[in-house]
């Protein structure tokens, strides 16, 4: 009878052991499925903060783009009124020398287009 029920408590021992060890399986599964989960998290926050960082220097490249963009579209426009200026200058002397090429030239000052023709004139040769 002894031997019997140190049997019984072989088999009942035998079979706490083999529920242990599968819940210690279960746990080390659950653990390295938690690790990995963990892991995955980090990798996405690391993805995540790069991708905040290369953000934020497309952000600061633009600024600065912008910056100088305004800066010479600001050039651009100096430069345009200027021209405009010159237009009305130069229109305003065209108008000027239609008017007296249409007056006959009777405004020019009369000088003969060689100077000192007159003098020449004057001379002996002459």
């Amino acid at each position: 009878g002894e031997l019997r029920n140190v049997s019984e408590e072989l088999r009942g021992l035998k079979s706490e052991h083999a529920r242990a060890m599968g819940e210690l399986t279960h746990s080390k599964e659950s653990y390295k499925q938690a690790c990995e989960e963990q892991d995955r998290m980090q990798q996405r926050h690391v993805e995540e903060c790069k991708m905040r960082r290369l953000a934020e220097e497309r952000a600061v490249y633009a600024e600065s783009r912008l910056e100088e963009t305004t800066t010479h579209v600001l050039g651009l426009q100096h430069s345009i009124a200027e021209l405009k200026r010159e237009v009305v200058d130069l229109t305003q002397e065209r108008e000027g020398l239609t008017r007296i090429v249409m007056e006959g030239g009777s405004s020019l000052p009369h000088r003969s287009p060689i100077a000192g023709a007159e003098e020449i004139g004057r001379s002996p040769y002459g």
